[in-house]
C-alpha cells in the first residue's frame, strides 16, 4: 500500500498546476494522438462516473483512465480544476482497480505495469500508456 501511495503521490506532484509548459520534442513523440476537446471531454465523462461512485463498464474505461492520469500527471501543460478533481477521484480507489482489472504488477521505479496491455500506470513514457493533445494549427 505504501507503495501505491509513493506512485501516486508522486505522480501528483509532478503536475504543475500554475503555468502551462511547452511540450517538449521528446513529449511530442509519446502518445496516442488526441484534441484538447476530446481529452477535455473524456476527463469530465470519467469525473462523473467517479462523482456518482459507480464502477466502470469494461476494461477499455480502466485503460483510458490510466491514460488520463498518466497523462495530466506528467506536468506537461496547465492543469485545470477539472483536472486536479479528475487525479482526486482518481487516487487512490481507481487507481487500486485499474492495477487489479489491468493485471499491473509493481515495477523498479514506483511504477505498475500491464504486460497484458502493454500500459505502464505512472512510471516512463510509453507510446502506448499516455495521450498526446495534439493542437489545431
Amino acid at each position: 500500500m505504501l507503495f501505491i501511495s509513493c506512485l501516486l503521490i508522486g505522480s501528483n506532484a509532478v503536475a504543475s498546476p500554475n503555468k502551462k509548459a511547452p511540450i517538449d520534442n521528446y513529449r511530442q513523440q509519446k502518445g496516442i494522438p488526441i484534441s484538447q476537446v476530446d481529452f477535455d471531454q473524456l476527463v469530465k465523462s470519467f469525473i462523473v462516473v467517479f462523482q456518482k461512485g459507480d464502477t466502470l463498464k469494461n476494461i477499455n474505461d480502466y485503460v483510458t483512465i490510466v491514460r488520463l492520469f498518466n497523462t495530466i500527471s506528467t506536468g506537461n501543460f496547465y492543469v485545470s480544476e477539472e483536472y486536479k478533481i479528475f487525479l482526486n477521484f482518481y487516487a487512490p480507489k481507481y487507481a487500486m482497480l485499474a492495477i487489479k482489472n489491468l493485471e499491473a504488477v509493481p515495477k523498479r521505479g514506483l511504477y505498475f505495469y500491464s504486460k497484458k496491455y502493454d500500459l505502464n500506470i505512472g512510471g516512463p513514457l510509453t507510446d502506448n500508456s499516455v495521450f498526446i493533445i495534439i493542437q489545431k494549427k
